[in-house]
């Protein structure tokens, strides 16, 4: 049977003319572009790169400028911590560099002291802080042999102040306190400058933070011990387990809290869009300050194995 295709005559020939096998593009890949032989096309990609490498530059910059901005930031805010930064603060060599007499020493010294003192009564919510303050206080007792007849009474109601304002205590204060009542007693139309309010909210602070360094430390010497013991798995699997107890205690304390706190504003007539009154707000940081206390006396008395 003959096949109609075979008498085709393009099927004589296998390499058949097409017209498109004699296209001058086809025989380089690499078909020439009318738009690379414009002469101008090599600066328009030369410019686009350009601005895409600026672009890149500035994105950079920026990101360097934050960064620049977040330091220089910590620093004012360290140097804005120290005492020494006080425009009014002279060092020893300052004070020689200004060729200060022997009296003018000795004054600025005095207020030297004054402006650490006061520093540290201050930023007493870091624990270092309050410390330097105590041994300041107790330093500065026993260089007037107190409590001699020697002892600078306005300065020493001065410290007092400090210490009451900034919820700070001490057995040396505590005798401060005992030696104005005496003086109230001698002089009954004295007033004292130092007649101010405790600060009772700042002192719960500083006792909270004091016993959470006391855990914390307590903790990770425990933790150390368990991870030479039994391994870093164990001791990570412990920690989790603790936070994990903490978490479950301080969430049940705070339910306990705003039960007392219902009772208190229903107790009271407050109604439910007002906000808490003064003493409300003045009972609930005693009752936190409690609970937290109770919390970290228990992580204290935990046997640690």
């Amino acid at each position: 049977m003959d096949d109609p295709h075979m008498d085709d005559p393009d099927m004589d020939h296998p390499d058949m003319d097409d017209p498109d096998m004699d296209d001058p593009d086809m025989d380089d890949p690499d078909m020439d572009d009318p738009d690379m032989d414009d002469p101008h096309m090599g600066e328009v990609m030369t410019r686009w790169w350009g601005v895409v490498g600026m672009v890149a530059v500035a994105a950079r910059i920026q990101k360097i400028e934050m960064l620049s901005l977040n330091i220089v930031e910590d620093i004012i805010r360290y140097h804005h911590m120290a005492y020494y930064k006080n425009e009014e603060y002279r060092s020893e060599a300052e004070m020689k560099r200004q060729g200060m007499g022997e009296e003018d020493m000795a004054a600025q010294r005095e207020l030297n002291w004054d402006i650490r003192i006061e520093h540290y009564a201050k930023n007493s919510h870091i624990l270092k802080n309050c410390a330097q303050f105590r041994k300041m206080v107790d330093n500065w007792a026993e260089s007037f042999d107190f409590p001699s007849p020697g002892v600078p009474t306005m300065k020493m109601l001065y410290i007092l102040k400090l210490a009451r304002q900034n919820g700070i205590r001490s057995d040396m204060l505590s005798q401060f306190a005992r030696a104005e009542e005496d003086l109230l007693e001698e002089r009954p139309d004295f007033t004292s400058p130092a007649a101010v309010p405790f600060n009772t909210e700042k002192k719960n602070t500083l006792c909270i933070a004091a016993m959470k360094a006391c855990v914390e430390r307590r903790e990770k010497k425990a933790a150390a011990v368990l991870a030479r013991a039994s391994g870093k798995a164990a001791a990570a699997e412990k920690r989790a387990a603790d936070e994990a107890e903490w978490q479950s205690a301080v969430r049940k304390g705070r339910e306990v809290i705003d039960k007392k706190t219902a009772s208190a504003r229903k107790a009271m007539g407050v109604r439910k869009n007002e906000a808490n009154p003064a003493s409300i707000c003045s009972m609930i940081s005693q009752w936190e300050f409690e609970m937290n206390v109770e919390l970290y006396a228990k992580r204290m008395s935990i046997q640690i194995v």
